[in-house]
């Protein structure tokens, strides 16, 4: 019927299969786990796949954390124990923080207190909220998203023009056309 050599190269593939399928089997994600820069030595150099964010106000555990590159505000409350339920600004919250925003290293990030409105909050490089789109930090994606008559090629000059003094650099450098600069006047910041 079969010849002995037949059936041992087929035990040999047979046995060769199973290997692969134990060593190089994939494998599965480790969860994130968010930890305080402090606890690492708080020093990042180079590129890095992390970012270091600070984080304070009205949330349970202020303080300055590491997160993985790409980390959104939400991850930030996350790693910040969550806004204190009482004393948040609930209505400065839902109305100007974008949980969705990607996060920037050195980026700081202030809750503000429930009746804390004499201070405006201050949120570091790449973090935008009410104030505007910051001209000088924003992504080229972030400026073609985020306002209306920028698209990839005038987001593209925008970068390209960095860095800006004053929002009216973009017209007067001819970066954008000054009827396009008008409707977004009101949605840009340089701060």
């Amino acid at each position: 019927m079969f010849s002995k050599n037949y059936l041992f190269f087929i035990l040999g593939v047979l046995a060769g299969v199973l290997g692969l399928l134990i060593f190089y089997s994939p494998k599965k994600c480790e969860p994130v786990i968010f930890t305080k820069a402090e606890d690492c030595g708080g020093v990042v150099s180079g590129v890095s796949s992390e970012i270091v964010i600070d984080v304070s106000g009205a949330v349970k555990n202020p303080g300055v954390y590491k997160l993985p590159q790409g980390a959104r505000v939400s991850d930030a409350l996350k790693s910040a124990g969550d806004v204190l339920p009482d004393d948040v600004n609930k209505e400065f919250l839902s109305k100007n923080v974008n949980l969705a925003q990607v996060l920037q290293d050195g980026a700081k990030l202030y809750i503000p207190f429930a009746g804390d409105l004499s201070q405006l909050p201050h949120f570091g490089s790449g973090v935008v909220v009410s104030k505007g789109v910051n001209i000088n930090t924003a992504s080229e994606g972030e400026l073609a998203d985020k306002l209306m008559g920028i698209g990839s090629a005038y987001a593209k000059n925008i970068v390209g023009g960095r860095p800006y003094s004053k929002i009216e650099e973009l017209y007067e450098k001819n970066i954008i056309p000054k009827s396009t600069f008008e409707k977004i006047k009101g949605e840009i910041t340089i701060q």
